[in-house]
């Protein structure tokens, strides 16, 4: 009979504790909190115009979603994500202002919380296009049980000379404790147009970890 010591017992306690979570379609230390947070779960645009939907976000503006190689937009060959699939966020046509926002439970994930030692790793893939200031703003409010913000979370913002005034998205993150008393995140993904008439704000691969 095989014997189990003491570690690997913690071990599978943990592994059956997250597996159990991620049924229950709560939160678990160690996953990305951000369902969709590549831009895959719906269709993207080929040319940069409206999609009907962006599943798991309300988005609001024009906020869009569109696949890599539309004419003029980043390109499987731009810098980005090395991960990247098919489709990426963009701030849409005809709009100065556009963004997606959710919100996550962080219940489940209470008493971790409250212990004072949970924290938050906050990454993306944030650009622009060309030599345009359009960008992207990714930031994360914990939200107590009355839905009062506690502390805030947000990435550095990615400027055209970032880019070398190149089409593209860099890797942008940010760490921080998660407050004593969160019960919620509330993601918001905001893209600003700075010249021309379409908002080049894009983002991908966004991730929100507690650990």
């Amino acid at each position: 009979m095989m014997r189990m010591n003491k570690r690997s017992g913690l071990a599978l306690l943990a592994a059956l504790l997250w597996v159990g979570a991620a049924q229950a379609g709560g939160a678990a230390l160690g996953q990305n909190l951000l369902k969709n947070g590549g831009a895959e779960s719906g269709p993207g645009s080929p040319d940069g115009g409206p999609v009907d939907s962006v599943p798991k976000w309300q988005t609001s503006g024009g906020f869009t979603v569109v696949q890599y190689g539309a004419p003029a937009f980043p390109d499987e060959s731009s810098p980005g994500s090395p991960r990247r699939r098919l489709n990426f966020f963009a701030g849409g046509p005809d709009n100065a202002q556009s963004s997606a926002v959710k919100t996550v439970s962080l219940k489940a994930l209470a008493e971790a919380i409250d212990g004072g030692a949970v924290r938050a790793t906050l990454v993306g893939y944030l650009g622009g296009f060309s030599s345009q200031e359009d960008h992207a703003d990714l930031q994360v409010e914990f939200l107590d049980a009355a839905e009062q913000p506690l502390s805030s979370l947000a990435l550095p913002g990615v400027s055209a000379a970032d880019r070398g005034f190149v089409t593209g998205l860099l890797k942008r993150s940010a760490k921080a404790a998660v407050p004593v008393g969160a019960r919620s995140a509330r993601v918001v993904l905001t893209m600003t147009r700075t010249a021309g008439s379409y908002n080049d704000g894009y983002a991908d691969a966004l991730s929100l970890v507690l650990e």
